[in-house]
């Protein structure tokens, strides 16, 4: 009966840590050469944006959605636009998600949501590349892509032959059945 203080104290320790491990990261890691709306900024946006700049118009606040194309790149009341693509020094979520100011933050601390400096970066480069926007990936069609096989380490029994690859050194099982 002695061993049970002992093991919840061990487990709430370790639980600490594990938050604390957890904890957002303001080291910013590698970046994609090409950042994608749909895979890299989508999700931030859904997770720390569209609860208050989403298509719920019960909750919406500032009227600003974040979640349509032409609303996010429009001109807002201040002359400046939430998205200004190739400019991410005059995008006006620049100034948000950068802020220090507690009045201007976003997203606010009262939310206790908060993005981290890899995905500060993420939107920063998006922006700087042009802030292409992508219809949500569901609507959008699938591409087959096909490679010549022909590379320095298969037979060459399958030169010229072609078949869909799941990236650059993997075959689809299709290509055996």
């Amino acid at each position: 009966m002695r061993l049970f203080p002992t093991y919840l104290f061990l487990a709430l320790i370790s639980s600490a840590i594990l938050f604390h491990a957890c904890q957002t990261d303001n080291t910013v890691g590698k970046l994609p050469d090409k950042v994608d709306f749909n895979f890299h900024i989508r999700p931030i946006l859904s997770e720390n944006c569209y609860l208050c700049h989403g298509p719920d118009v019960s909750s919406r606040e500032a009227d600003l959605r974040l979640d349509l194309e032409a609303t996010a790149k429009a001109v807002l009341d201040n002359g400046k636009r939430p998205i200004d693509a190739h400019n991410w020094s005059e995008s006006e979520i620049r100034r948000r998600v950068t802020s220090d100011d507690l009045e201007i933050q976003m997203p606010p601390p009262s939310s206790n949501l908060s993005l981290s400096a890899n995905e500060k970066a993420l939107i920063a480069k998006w922006i700087e590349q042009g802030a292409e926007w992508k219809e949500h990936w569901a609507f959008i069609p699938p591409v087959r892509q096909f490679a010549n096989l022909q590379t320095a380490n298969q037979p060459s029994r399958l030169a010229g032959t072609k078949t869909q690859l799941l990236n650059d050194n993997q075959l689809t099982i299709d290509y055996f059945i």
